[in-house]
């Protein structure tokens, strides 16, 4: 009832399957007070009933979709239904708004039509990166680390020569799903992991500050 009266007063419409299938960005999700919204999320509801879903590059989700009186429904590969239960579907505007309860909070999803999957940060990172500025505030200590670089493999490990002070470093990268930022976890056991925030990214420049890493530097500077 609430949500009828939601749909009422927003000006919301139900929907329909034609109007569903297609390829959705999320634009915002909310969960009770919070907006937790994924990096680069997309749903690709096919025609013929299929489900393809993901975060940029990055497919993780597989299965198929239905919607049967303004309600859908994601099923896993095996054909078992989504255990949170199904979504009540509705229209504002241009942009198609899913909600449902989910341990006892409303959950809302905002999406819009796009021709083209959204592009996340870990979509430009793979390959290598020579670090052109290290900096620890206003100081800059790039000549104190001399050529150094960092290899990004799309298998998520890394190498790392001449990394902030010694010779060769591997290990493990991993994204965070809602926030631009990057987690080395080294195979050295003895080095401690690092958490970097993604300032900026695209095909040539990579800008990292730190989070959680070495407490002499505050931002690295990379380019191709």
């Amino acid at each position: 009832m609430r949500f009828f009266l939601l749909c009422c007063l927003l000006g919301l419409s139900y929907a329909s399957f034609s109007q569903v299938a297609g390829l959705w960005e999320v634009t915002q999700v909310s969960v009770g007070n919070e907006t937790p919204t994924p990096i680069a999320k997309w749903f690709d509801l096919q025609e013929n009933g299929n489900l393809l879903s993901g975060n940029g590059g990055v497919i993780n989700l597989r299965g198929s979709w239905k919607i049967t009186d303004d309600k859908l429904i994601f099923s896993n590969p095996a054909g078992e239904a989504d255990p949170a239960g199904p979504f009540q579907v509705a229209f504002q505007d241009k942009e198609m708004i899913l909600s449902r309860k989910e341990e006892g909070m409303t959950v809302i999803v905002s999406l819009k039509s796009t021709d083209n999957l959204p592009l996340a940060p870990w979509d430009y990172l793979y390959g290598n990166w020579e670090l052109k500025q290290v900096l620890n505030g206003d100081q800059d200590l790039t000549e104190d680390f001399g050529k150094s670089s960092l290899f990004i493999r799309w298998d998520h490990q890394f190498n790392a020569r001449n990394w902030l002070g010694a010779a060769k470093q591997a290990g493990i990268w991993q994204i965070h799903g809602h926030r631009a930022q990057i987690r080395l976890l080294y195979f050295d056991e003895t080095k401690k992991d690092e958490v970097w925030a993604i300032e900026s990214i695209d095909e040539q420049k990579l800008v990292l500050t730190t989070i959680n890493g070495p407490k002499d530097i505050s931002r690295l500077v990379f380019e191709r």
